[in-house]
């Protein structure tokens, strides 16, 4: 049962790949026109291209700029131990 699983799945792989080769083909000979119908399989037949925005640096803790802000929540127990410690200290 498995085997016939995989040999169909394989055999649904190469029909599609095949159709993207006469696609890229039919393409590259000029047939095919830029329409935005995409009821037919020509689309497949489009390259995707990204825009290219470089390398994005990360925000590092040592460099803080001006647009860098510190999160305080005084519901968190760390910050509820340190106010404590500082009334302790100016008592």
């Amino acid at each position: 049962m498995i085997c016939f699983r995989e040999d169909f799945t394989l055999q649904l792989l190469a029909k599609f790949k095949t159709k993207l080769h006469e696609i890229k083909e039919k393409r590259t000979d000029g047939d095919v026109t830029d329409d935005d119908d995409v009821t037919d399989d020509k689309w497949l037949g489009h390259k995707l291209h990204f825009e290219d925005k470089g390398a994005v640096l990360a925000k590092d803790a040592s460099s803080k700029g001006d647009d860098w802000f510190d999160i305080y929540d005084p519901r968190n127990p760390i910050n509820k131990r340190k106010r404590e410690k500082d009334r302790k200290k100016n008592k």
